[in-house]
């Protein structure tokens, strides 16, 4: 995992993409529209087995879990 709070803001975003990426694929949501993608937060409609789903998720906080 990055150090977050040295890298630049491109970087930072950068590695969100990445890390979301990973999630959307490990939990097998196929995104089907994005709705919202901003400095906040990732939103997205897809499917995940078979069924719709929204895949929301926070991307710039002061921690990373």
């Amino acid at each position: 995992m990055p150090n977050f709070p040295f890298l630049t803001k491109k970087e930072r975003h950068a590695a969100v993409r990445k890390i979301i990426k990973e999630i959307i694929t490990a939990e097998g949501f196929k995104v089907t529209k994005k709705i919202k993608f901003g400095p906040r937060y990732y939103v997205a409609v897809g499917n995940k087995n078979k069924r719709r789903a929204i895949f929301k998720i926070c991307l710039f906080t002061d921690s990373v879990d």
